[in-house]
């Protein structure tokens, strides 16, 4: 599979301004969705059919919101008494809690109608679902969209991202660097002593967007490895891909 367009959205200002449409749909949405569906919608821009791509999204590490949760620890201080009966709360903070919301939100806004799938947010999900990218779609004309969308901390506003790739088995050029990038696999090895992986489902697959942005000028075979602690904490990813 090819690298067509990658898309990184850190900016909630920013995707109000570009994608205002959008923005009506997911605005109530909790803030790693909405980067992540503004990611993947950047990407679709370049499918040859999104209404037929497969799309693939990681579920956040750090799920929620800081007003489900403030509407939680609420809840517990006010009804000790274990009596949570007639208890209310704005029905839209119901939607943070939903693992694979950027999924759906996002094959119905590119009314998609085709193989969707979503995975977890536990270490290393990113690159198990590259790996399914690479082994799902033989056909001569299949699109991927590969979405993740994260958050420092759900317990109040932190650092958040979202990131989407559009992958094609045609020999498209990168929409950016204007070169062939083909993703031959993903090695994998056994970590030598097991490490702490970082809970941030999206930052294995913006760390992999920076690398692809600085290999302009580069042709041949490359490999990107996967730091260890962006992986599962006990093997080490290796990208292996061809530039032309």
């Amino acid at each position: 599979m090819y690298i067509v367009a990658s898309s990184v959205q850190d900016d909630l200002d920013k995707v109000r301004r570009t994608f205002p449409d959008i923005w009506r749909q997911i605005r109530r949405f909790n803030r790693p969705v909405q980067l992540a569906i503004a990611a993947g919608i950047e990407v679709a821009l370049y499918a040859d059919a999104p209404e037929t791509a497969t799309l693939i999204s990681v579920a956040p590490s750090h799920p929620g919101s800081p007003e489900i949760f403030s509407w939680a620890h609420h809840l517990m201080e006010t009804r000790k008494d274990g009596d949570f009966s007639g208890a209310k709360m704005n029905p839209t903070h119901t939607l943070h809690a939903v693992d694979n919301l950027a999924l759906s939100s996002l094959a119905i806004a590119l009314r998609n109608h085709s193989y969707c799938i979503g995975l977890g947010g536990s270490p290393g999900q990113s690159w198990e679902a590259l790996q399914m990218a690479l082994e799902k779609n033989t056909d001569a004309d299949s699109e991927v969209i590969l979405v993740a969308g994260d958050q420092e901390n759900a317990l109040s506003i932190s650092l958040s991202a979202g990131v989407a790739f559009l992958l094609s088995s045609k020999q498209n050029k990168h929409v950016s660097l204007m070169k062939s990038i083909l993703i031959k696999g993903i090695l994998h090895s056994s970590l030598s002593a097991p490490v702490e992986p970082d809970l941030h489902s999206a930052k294995g697959f913006v760390n992999l967007a920076a690398f692809i942005s600085r290999t302009d000028g580069f042709a041949g075979t490359l490999t990107y490895d996967v730091p260890p602690e962006q992986g599962n904490g006990a093997e080490q990813f290796t990208i292996v891909m061809e530039l032309s």
